[in-house]
């Protein structure tokens, strides 16, 4: 997996979700970052301390109505951290006692009314978060603290007034931290604080129109390098002056508002990270968790999130919404993890699911399960319940990632605001590594809500492995040489772009070619060397090359009598185990068909070959031709095929979800075109249908998409056909209606003599379904009107459906072995 970003150590992966956060804030006053401080007013550096009253350096102590914070003190009224009290008027430190009336933390006593948190306290009317504490009109989540008035994050405290970190004091007004001194007003995040408006960066913080670099901090207009402080409207650089509104790098002046990457100016507005510049091409984003993540997968080139709204996901939607995102938003979260399966395998590219917390997640189980089977890159993105209140059983509070797990390549939940971005960029580069598959990131709602800067970054470049060209030229030998070889082309060809090198490589050798699930249509099925019908060759042939599918029960588990078999997959973790393969080429596809093309030995002439299996595939064509013109009641299920051929475009999108019904579709219907046929793949899964609709539509808004459904398929996700209304996508459905599982009902009487559980409400009106949800159809019974039913559906321009009711005694006749 790509290295993360700066801030993806705020994410676990596989673990249960524990306590607070990092204890970062990003708040409306000033704040405070990696032990340094950002003033309005006077900075102090490295040690150094300008005040407007007296104050305290390194166990020093400030005056009455200064604050102390971590070893000094400083108060407006009387406060207490890290174990010492502060008096009303003069501050106490390290272990001296206070008149009444101070607050205590960590075995002190405190003044009535006071609050306690973690050793720490804070004045009446604050509130408490996560083991912290923040006054009135503040709120603190994952240990951190965003509030009107001054907060307490990290095992600090800020008062109304002025604040102390690190040993030293400062009077009545200013907040310092790490022996600097702040205006008041401040707050102070993870050991540093920014002024109202600030940003920070990577342990730096930024006031209003300033920036801070590395260690440094910077007064309003001004900018300060190197342990130096710079005043007002200045900057300081390596012991010399700036003038007003000037920044420093590494002792030459840059214009005003820039900010310094080690010792080179960058453009006004950018911001600079750690003294080493931002990574090429990236940029900072500021906001809440949300906007962050939307950021995030606009840079991937998503512009389309699949969605059921819920509360924990607000935040999300939100920002998508503003930046003009298209949100399709489903019925179940199972159709929305579908559509985003749907249209990343249309797509070729990631494509995101947001589903909310707990039953959410839950519910699009199936479809992250499905994407795996099929090696669709599908990021889904969740919602969680909130760290602060992880354990006491907060609404829909689950932990999601033991069971996302095992059907993801990864999955994490995010724990800083600030690292969201580089998850979602290593995560998204990971799904759409070879092999392909899904991902999950969730993240808790405390986390979600706060507000962060972060660097976001261009897409890593994904590149499949080269293969190894010695087992390419073994394959490439073997199937030359072969008599009898065969080539079957599966999804990955479709995934790794790779059908102009399977189309070269069928033609330069001369081979036979059958295509597998999303393979289909990789070589056109008018292709002279493309054939579906004649698939008992791969029991006839000498040597099988089985490209980008496994080995599975779609493909008799790759035993073909006594043909030698070579597997040639887009990562090496897909090579065959289970059986011997004579070559097992790994890498990307196009590279290893194109060079199996380029094979320069001898070659077996393979026309005979050839001319055999074309002539069967005439014959089983010629042989269906009875089903397809089936004129008797109740209609035979391949003559509502048959009059859907005569209707269907070149570049038709067909999607199949159902058992015998679409079994039927498989073996009849041709592909003219690669990635223009969705079925559920190996894990056949039901339901996916009207997901997958949903992204074709979309993905192609002006071409024909036909949805063929099975009854008992249909009432998976019937409820979803309210999503194509009310996002105004057409779509035909055709259901074959034979009132029962026809896929368990006849195998089950073969075995049993009887079926059990099988049968469905005969003559179910599906059609009024869909019109009852906005959409129009009608149902057939008379072989004669399919075809002008189908017309209408087609002319339709709204969600239509023609229910056409099967003959329930017919069987698809099946010959695989499922298992």
């Amino acid at each position: 997996m790509p290295t993360a970003e700066p801030g993806s150590s705020g994410c676990r992966s596989g673990t249960p979700a524990d306590g607070p956060g990092d204890g970062e804030v990003v708040s409306g006053g000033s704040g405070r970052v990696g032990g340094e401080v950002a003033l309005t007013g006077s900075g102090r550096g490295d040690g150094e301390t300008p005040l407007t009253g007296p104050g305290r350096v390194g166990g020093e102590v400030a005056s009455a109505g200064s604050r102390r914070v971590d070893e000094g003190a400083a108060l407006t009224r009387p406060g207490r951290v890290d174990g010492e009290t502060p008096l009303t008027g003069p501050g106490r430190g390290d272990g001296e006692a206070a008149p009444t009336g101070p607050r205590r933390g960590d075995g002190d006593a405190a003044a009535a009314g006071t609050r306690r948190m973690d050793g720490e306290a804070t004045l009446t009317g604050s509130g408490r978060v996560g083991g912290e504490v923040a006054l009135t009109g503040s709120g603190r989540g994952d240990g951190e603290v965003v509030s009107t008035g001054p907060g307490r994050v990290d095992g600090e405290t800020a008062l109304t007034g002025p604040g102390r970190g690190d040993g030293e004091a400062a009077p009545t007004g200013p907040r310092r931290g790490d022996g600097d001194a702040a205006a008041a007003g401040t707050r102070r995040v993870d050991g540093e604080a920014a002024l109202t408006g600030a940003g920070r960066v990577d342990g730096e913080a930024a006031l209003t129109g300033s920036g801070r670099m590395d260690g440094e901090a910077a007064l309003t207009g001004s900018g300060r390098t190197d342990g130096e402080a710079a005043l007002t409207g200045s900057g300081r650089m390596g012991g010399v002056a700036a003038s007003a509104g000037t920044w420093r790098g590494d002792g030459d002046a840059v214009p005003a508002g820039t900010w310094r990457g080690d010792g080179d100016a960058v453009a006004a507005g950018t911001r600079q990270g750690d003294g080493d510049g931002d990574p090429a091409g990236c940029r900072w984003v500021e906001g809440e968790g949300g906007e962050l993540a939307v950021a995030a997968l606009r840079a991937h080139g998503v512009d389309t999130l699949f969605t059921l709204s819920g509360g924990h996901i607000f935040s999300v939607l939100h920002a998508a919404a503003g930046a003009g995102m298209r949100i399709v938003d489903v019925r179940h979260e199972q159709t929305a993890v579908f559509a985003a399966e749907g249209w990343a395998r249309l797509a070729r590219r990631p494509a995101v699911a947001l589903l909310t917390a707990g039953p959410g997640v839950t519910n699009g189980i199936s479809g992250l399960a499905t994407a795996q089977a099929n090696g669709a890159p599908v990021v889904v993105l969740a919602g969680r319940a909130a760290r602060k209140r992880w354990g006491s059983g907060a609404l829909q509070e689950f932990d999601h990632i033991p069971l996302v797990a095992p059907v993801t390549k990864d999955a994490r939940t995010v724990t800083r605001t600030d690292a969201i971005p580089a998850e979602l960029r290593a995560l998204t580069a990971t799904a759409a590594t070879p092999h392909r598959g899904p991902v999950f990131l969730d993240i808790p709602l405390d986390v979600m809500h706060r507000r962060a800067s972060a660097p976001l970054c261009p897409p890593p470049a994904v590149d499949p492995p080269a293969p190894d060209p010695d087992e390419v030229a073994k394959a490439a030998e073997l199937l030359a040489t072969a008599r009898r070889p065969v080539l079957v082309a599966g999804g990955d060809v479709w995934w790794g772009g790779a059908w102009e090198a399977l189309r070269h490589c069928a033609e330069s050798l001369r081979v036979p070619t059958f295509a597998n699930g999303q393979g289909r249509g990789c070589l056109p099925a008018r292709h002279e060397l493309a054939y579906s019908r004649s698939r008992d060759a791969l029991k006839e042939a000498d040597v099988v090359v089985v490209a980008g599918t496994p080995l599975d029960f779609r493909l008799s588990f790759g035993r073909f009598g006594d043909a030698r078999v070579v597997h040639a997959v887009d990562h090496p973790a897909l090579r065959a185990t289970h059986v011997p393969t004579a070559a097992a080429p790994a890498g990307d596809l196009r590279h290893i068909l194109d060079g199996m093309a380029a094979w320069p030995g001898p070659r077996a002439d393979h026309e005979e070959w050839i001319r055999r299996l074309r002539a069967r595939e005439r014959a089983l064509r010629a042989a269906e031709r009875p089903e397809l013109e089936h004129a008797g009641e109740p209609i035979h299920p391949a003559r509502v095929l048959g009059e859907l051929i005569a209707q269907l475009d070149h570049d038709a999108v067909v999607i199949g979800d159902g058992g015998d019904f679409v079994s039927y579709a498989g073996r009849l219907l041709d592909s003219h075109l690669p990635g223009h046929w969705l079925d559920p793949g190996p894990f056949g899964c039901l339901g996916n249908g009207i997901g997958y609709a949903i992204a074709a539509r979309l993905r192609h808004p002006d071409r024909q998409v036909v949805l063929l459904l099975g009854d008992g398929a249909f009432g998976f996700s019937a409820g979803d056909v309210d999503t194509l209304v009310r996002h105004r996508l057409p779509v035909v459905m055709v259901v074959g209606n034979n009132g029962g599982w026809g896929l368990e009902k006849h195998p089950m009487r073969a075995l049993y003599g009887a079926d059990v559980a099988a049968d469905l409400r005969p003559g179910s009106r599906y059609d009024q379904v869909v019109q009852a949800l906005g959409g129009a159809g009608e149902t057939v019974t008379d072989p004669r009107r399919i075809a002008p039913a189908l017309r209408r559906a087609f002319a339709a321009g709204e969600p239509y459906l023609v229910n056409v009711l099967t003959d329930p005694e017919v069987a698809y006749r099946r010959s695989a072995k499922l298992g």
